[in-house]
């Protein structure tokens, strides 16, 4: 999944954990990797909504020891130790860079 605006973005499971570039044309997000389109979606309108297209998951099952956690055990928000807010907050940044 891809993260864009507070909602997330399915795209194929051989993608996971690798570098993608996300672009948003015509009311639509597109993931390329290495300049290949591999995944599109309309954008959603709110907030922490997740885009799944289930085909992108299509041969996963029988992936054994893939080591990719199921969809229902992915947290919605990343986790971030409440230090890293402490010290961001004592020296006035933003979390987000």
């Amino acid at each position: 999944m891809v993260n864009l605006d507070t909602n997330r973005y399915s795209v194929p499971w051989q993608y996971i954990g690798k570098e993608v570039e996300i672009k948003k044309q015509f009311g639509m997000i597109r993931v390329f990797y290495q300049s290949e389109l591999i995944a599109s979606h309309t954008i959603k309108i709110g907030k922490h909504i997740n885009s799944v297209k289930y085909e992108h998951y299509a041969g996963l099952v029988q992936q054994k020891h893939t080591g990719i956690k199921p969809l229902s055990e992915t947290p919605l928000v990343e986790v971030r130790s409440l230090s890293v807010y402490e010290l961001l907050s004592s020296v006035g940044g933003d979390i987000n860079g």
